[in-house]
C-alpha cells in the first residue's frame, strides 16, 4: 500500500508539515508556566468613534469596556498582583502589530526580573518600559494607576472607568487614544480602543484644535481586484484634507505610501465611506493602511487602521504571511491585533463554489504541487482560520451590548517597530484565549 505514489508523497507532506509545526512551536522555559497561560484582552464595546471632552463644562471622561471571562486564578511563579487591567492615554495612535513597550514602570520590569520572567539586558533598554521610552516621551498619561489595576472580573468590568483629564496632571488639548493594558508578566498585552477622545478647553475654542480620524473595521483580507469601502470618522476644519496610506507590514522602518487623496469638504465630525482598492506593489503582502488629516490651521493627526491587512496575489496562498497583529489587540493588538469585521468587502474571484480548487479549502493533494506549495498554503490558512476565531470575539461583544509628536512630519520614528518582535509569542497565546 505504501508503494502507491501518491500515498507516499501524501506521508512524506504530513510529516513535513508536523515537523516544520513541532519546528516554530514555542517552547515555554522550565521556570515560567506562565508563559502558555493566554492573557485575557479588554474588549472594547460599540462607542461613537470620535468623541469629546469639554473641560470648561467637565473635565471628566467615562467608558465603559468588557472583558471575555473572568481570569483571577494565579499560577505558582506569577506576581502576586498579576492579572489586572489598567487604562492608558495616548497623545497618537500606532500602526497595527507596533504596540507600546510591554512595560510601564521601570519597577514592573525589575520585578519581573527579579522573578526571573526577564532577563535582566531589557533594564538597559531605554524602550522596555514607557516610563523611560524616547519614542513615547510626554506622549502617554496614566488613566488608572499602577497601584490600582483592576482584577480581571465581571463586577470590575461592569464599573466605568473615569477619566479625569485634570488630576494628577492635566493632559494637553487634543486628540487622545485610549489602551486597554493586561498586566501579566512576561507577555503583557495591549488592545487600543477602536475610539479616539477630543480634550477642549472650551465649546468654541479660539484656535483651532488639532484633527482627528479613526478607521474602522478593515478586512482580513482582499484579493488585488476588489474594491471595498473603509469606514473612517473624520473632526477637522473647512478645507482640510484627508489622505489615505498604505506600507508593508515587515520592513523595520515603514515606507508609506499615498493611495487617495480627498478634499474634505466638512466643517466638522463627519462620516466617510473612503473606497479602496489594493495597489498592484500590495500584491502578496501583508499590510498596514492609515488615514493622515490635515488642516489649513490646526495641527494634524494621523489614525491607524487596527489590524493588518492579507492582500492575496494573482494565486491563492500568495500573501506573505506575516500576521504581526497589534498587541493591543482589537489589538494590535491592540493584536494584539485587533478583532474586527470586514467592512463591506469578501472574497471573491474565482474558485468560489464549494468543492472547487481555491474554494477556501485547504488540501493536501500531492497532485496540486510542491511540498513548499503545501506549507505556505498551510501557513495561510492557519493565519486565517486564527484570526476568524479571533473576530468572533469582537462579534461576540457587539451582540450584547499621528505622528510622535503633534507636530512633527507623519514620517517620524514612531512608525519604527518598537517592541513588536518581542510581542509575537504573546500574541498567538492571545489568539488562543479569543476562541
Amino acid at each position: 500500500m505504501l508503494d502507491h505514489p501518491q500515498l507516499a508523497t501524501s506521508l512524506r507532506a504530513g510529516v513535513t508539515v508536523g515537523l516544520a509545526l513541532v519546528m516554530i512551536c514555542p517552547v515555554p522555559s522550565a521556570h515560567a508556566s506562565n508563559n502558555v497561560h493566554p492573557r485575557t484582552p479588554v474588549l472594547w464595546p460599540d462607542a461613537d468613534c470620535i468623541q469629546t471632552v469639554d473641560r470648561s463644562v467637565d473635565p471628566s471622561f467615562a467608558f465603559s469596556y468588557e472583558i471575555p471571562g473572568e481570569d483571577t486564578q494565579l499560577s505558582f511563579d506569577e506576581l502576586e498582583d498579576s492579572r489586572r487591567h489598567q487604562f492608558i492615554g495616548f497623545c497618537r495612535q500606532w500602526p497595527a502589530g507596533r504596540p507600546p513597550p510591554r512595560y510601564i514602570s521601570l519597577y514592573d520590569l525589575q520585578r519581573s526580573v527579579d522573578a526571573e520572567l526577564e532577563q535582566a539586558e531589557l533594564l538597559d533598554d531605554p524602550e522596555s518600559t514607557l516610563e523611560t521610552s524616547e519614542v513615547w516621551s510626554g506622549c502617554w498619561t496614566r488613566i488608572t494607576a499602577d497601584d490600582d489595576r483592576r482584577p480581571i472580573t465581571y463586577a470590575a468590568a461592569a464599573t466605568p472607568v473615569v477619566w479625569d483629564t485634570l488630576d494628577p496632571v492635566a493632559v494637553e488639548p487634543g486628540t487622545w487614544l485610549v489602551a486597554g493594558y493586561t498586566w501579566e508578566p512576561p507577555y503583557n498585552l495591549w488592545r487600543r480602543a477602536p475610539w479616539v477622545v477630543r480634550v477642549i478647553d472650551e465649546p468654541a475654542p479660539a484656535e483651532p484644535v488639532q484633527a482627528a480620524v479613526s478607521i474602522g473595521d478593515t478586512a482580513d483580507y482582499l484579493h488585488g481586484d476588489e474594491i471595498v469601502e473603509l469606514p473612517i470618522c473624520v473632526d477637522a476644519t473647512a478645507g482640510s484634507t484627508l489622505s489615505l496610506e498604505w506600507a508593508a507590514s515587515k520592513p523595520e522602518l515603514l515606507e508609506w505610501a499615498a493611495i487617495e487623496q480627498l478634499d474634505l469638504d466638512i466643517a466638522g465630525p463627519a462620516d466617510l465611506l473612503v473606497p479602496f482598492s489594493p495597489p498592484e506593489a500590495s500584491l502578496g503582502l501583508t499590510i498596514v493602511l492609515r488615514a493622515v488629516v490635515e488642516q489649513p490651521a490646526g495641527d494634524a493627526y494621523v489614525g491607524h487602521a487596527l489590524d493588518t491587512v492579507i492582500v492575496f496575489g494573482p494565486g491563492a496562498g500568495d500573501g506573505d504571511g506575516d500576521d504581526s497583529g497589534d498587541g493591543d489587540g482589537d489589538g494590535d493588538g491592540e493584536g494584539t491585533p485587533d478583532e474586527t469585521e470586514t467592512t463591506g468587502g469578501s472574497e471573491t474571484g474565482p474558485g468560489g463554489a464549494d468543492g472547487e480548487p481555491g474554494a477556501g479549502h485547504c488540501s493536501l493533494d500531492p497532485a496540486r504541487g510542491s511540498i513548499l506549495e503545501y506549507l505556505a498554503v498551510f501557513g495561510v490558512c492557519a493565519l486565517l482560520s486564527r484570526r476568524r476565531r479571533e473576530r468572533q470575539v469582537r462579534t461576540h461583544e457587539r451582540q450584547h451590548d499621528p505622528p510622535c509628536s503633534r507636530r512633527s512630519p507623519p514620517c517620524s520614528p514612531c512608525d519604527g517597530p518598537g517592541l513588536a518582535s518581542d510581542h509575537t509569542r504573546g500574541l498567538g497565546l492571545q489568539g488562543r484565549r479569543r476562541r
